[in-house]
């Protein structure tokens, strides 16, 4: 027993260890910095409204657990949280594998969240909290501290509003199936509603809308709002077609947009194909692959003005933080995983490079 827990924590913290100083030095051999790389792209923002508040209407997109924390811990201490997270992932995702493999580990932890943890962005902690969320549900600990940190998730990014409806269908078969009372329901969903709409209640006092983050989309971050089919049109357009201005990293973020979405996809059918040989709860079931297709759906629901820039821009980054993928992932043959691995450390690689470089894929 003893070696089995040494067993595992040493499995973890090699991973933990080997992403950290592969991904240092991608940056170092890039010519670039971790303290650089927190002054880049959306870091720039987090820090302006850590420092000076929400003094702008676009600002309202970035929602406020990370300021926050880098207003009351520092940029350095945000980094420290973002390790944590990061390693409690880990271990999460080991917790929750029924074959307690390295390979879901290596697929997180080499992926862009890898990256991303490295630097003041929502990945890392949106995965977590999210995980951890999940984690909590198929232990059935409902309650004010579950509901309490769905709430929170929620504040780090809106996606996580999509995990606060899928829990919530999943709880209510529990309850239709008798294996909680409703009084449970109450109890987590009083707390998580009442954090989840903390931050629109304060973009109401101070903008007159509570639907700020969701207005500017369109007014300041040149989104279009859109259905699959004309995205997947505008995609394909993108990839193929001869439009002026049309870079080449325009077309390998779109690539990289749909092979990650057919991957999902995949995984979602290879899982429920094999539900049936696995002892998995039905609402655990549920909640993990609705919580996967609400996200799918809200994070395609808009898209960049093509004439602006790539439609799919940060979609990579958005859908790498959706724990269900390294869960779903343990459903496949050896042969696709080792695969899936290959391909999506690439992606990672590639998609990390580029962004340091400040070129694109922010």
């Amino acid at each position: 027993m003893q070696k089995t827990i040494q067993s595992k924590y040493a499995k973890i913290i090699i991973i933990f260890l080997c992403s950290r100083i592969t991904y240092g030095i991608i940056i170092a051999a890039c010519g670039s910095s971790i303290s650089q790389l927190c002054t880049q792209w959306d870091s720039e923002h987090y820090l302006s409204i850590a420092q000076n508040g929400y003094t702008s209407v676009w600002q309202t997109a970035f929602f406020p657990l990370i300021p926050v924390l880098i207003r009351f811990i520092g940029v350095k201490g945000l980094l420290i949280v973002n390790q944590a997270a990061f390693f409690a992932v880990l271990f999460l995702l080991y917790s929750l594998t029924a074959k307690k493999e390295s390979y879901i580990l290596q697929l997180f932890a080499f992926g862009s969240c890898g990256f991303f943890s490295m630097i003041p962005y929502t990945e890392v902690l949106l995965l977590f909290l999210t995980l951890l969320v999940y984690y909590l549900f198929t232990k059935r600990r409902f309650g004010f501290i579950f509901g309490c940190i769905m709430g929170i998730a929620v504040t780090v990014k809106s996606i996580a509003a999509m995990l606060y409806f899928a829990v919530f269908i999943g709880m209510c078969v529990l309850w239709h199936a008798h294996k909680l009372k409703f009084l449970d329901i109450i109890r987590t969903y009083i707390p998580a509603t009442i954090i989840s709409c903390l931050y629109p209640f304060y973009l109401q006092v101070t903008f007159g809308s509570w639907k700020s983050f969701i207005d500017c989309q369109y007014d300041y971050w040149k989104r279009m709002k859109i259905n699959p089919v004309q995205e997947l049109y505008i995609q394909l357009k993108t990839i193929f077609g001869n439009i002026e201005g049309n870079c080449v990293l325009f077309r390998i973020n779109e690539v990289l947009s749909l092979t990650i979405v057919c991957f999902i996809l995949y995984e979602i059918y290879c899982y429920i194909r094999s539900y049936k040989t696995r002892q998995n709860d039905l609402s655990d079931m549920l909640v993990l692959i609705l919580y996967v297709l609400f996200s799918l759906a809200a994070i395609n629901a808009t898209i960049r003005i093509p004439s602006y820039n790539a439609p799919t821009t940060s979609f990579y980054r958005y859908y790498y933080s959706l724990f269900p993928i390294y869960l779903l992932a343990e459903n496949m043959s050896q042969k696709k995983k080792n695969v899936v691995y290959a391909c999506s450390t690439a992606i990672s690689f590639i998609t990390a490079i580029i962004f340091i470089k400040n070129c694109y894929f922010y």
